[in-house]
């Protein structure tokens, strides 16, 4: 009934207007039909499942109350960014959390979400809108774009993760951020993963949790002397590298690659001449392995990455 209703749009701006402050489940179908016809519909689909048995109160979220907001197709995208961000945010999206990175049912929403989104998002066009909402899927095929999003990145000093008011590319993730964060950031970044991966791996901290955030590499032994290779000429620009002196140190450091053996990183390993170790867009793989007197080298293809939607 609430599916043939909507699909139909043929009703007047009035009665559009009287129907979304009245109905939560018409406001909800109609953001989950937008986000089909506009975004995603994996997405859609998602949401969908994520939110079965709480249809109504969820729809009740997405009343825009009093805001003027100008433009039915901007009401409808902004309503179905709140549904992503409540969604995704909220508990219904389960998180890893605590010292050994279990998936639990984890609330990122702080109690003026809604208001803050509103305040940033009325300002923007409903294409802006739409980009916001594009954060949740993947938009890039291309490798290299997660080396240009960590070359390029300018690092913020906002102590929590602001995602409700910042698009895709102008996120920074947090200051002085461990290196496989930073990494996770650049990932996000580039589109090359969704917010929801972000969101549900950010506190990966474990070689369990980091794999299965990352997915498995092939690990090959560098010694002392053997550091002196060329091998790390070879390592393709935009793939993840990860260091580590042995499996006890497991965790070690992660960069994205620049290609010609250099890379990018934060929270670095020395270097000589010395490099900075909050953030660094010109380090060298082989000297950030040397740093270890003999290690480990993994990388991994960005487009292998489990469980991105």
């Amino acid at each position: 009934m609430v599916r043939e209703f909507i699909s139909e749009r043929s009703f007047k701006d009035k009665e559009y207007f009287i129907c979304m402050n009245k109905c939560p489940l018409i406001r909800l179908s109609d953001s989950i039909s937008y986000i089909q016809a506009n975004i995603s519909i994996d997405l859609a689909n998602q949401v969908r499942k994520l939110i079965a048995g709480k249809e109504r109160e969820t729809g009740a979220l997405l009343h825009l109350g009093q805001n003027k907001i100008k433009g039915i197709e901007k009401r409808r995208a902004l309503r179905s960014l709140l549904l992503c961000q409540y969604v995704y945010y909220s508990a219904q999206w389960v998180k890893m959390t605590g010292r050994i990175s279990t998936l639990s049912p984890v609330n990122y929403l702080s109690s003026d979400w809604k208001e803050s989104s509103i305040c940033y998002w009325t300002s923007q066009s409903e294409l802006e809108i739409r980009e916001g909402i594009r954060a949740y899927i993947v938009t890039s095929s291309d490798i290299t774009d997660a080396a240009r999003a960590a070359s390029r990145w300018v690092q913020s000093d906002v102590k929590k993760y602001n995602f409700i008011s910042a698009p895709r590319q102008k996120f920074s993730g947090m200051y002085n951020q461990i290196c496989y964060v930073g990494v996770m950031v650049w990932l996000f970044n580039s589109g090359l993963v969704s917010l929801p991966w972000l969101l549900r791996f950010s506190n990966a901290n474990r070689q369990i949790s980091l794999t299965q955030a990352f997915g498995p590499g092939r690990a090959t032994y560098y010694s002392a002397e053997a550091i002196s290779s060329n091998s790390f000429l070879t390592v393709p620009r935009g793939y993840i590298v990860h260091i580590y002196k042995n499996v006890s140190c497991w965790n070690g450091h992660w960069m994205i690659s620049l290609g010609n053996g250099m890379a990018v990183g934060v929270n670095n390993n020395d270097e000589s001449p010395p490099v900075s170790r909050i953030y660094c867009n010109h380090l060298s793989i082989k000297k950030q392995l040397m740093d270890y007197q003999g290690g480990y080298m993994v990388v991994i293809n960005p487009r292998l990455i489990p469980a991105v939607l």
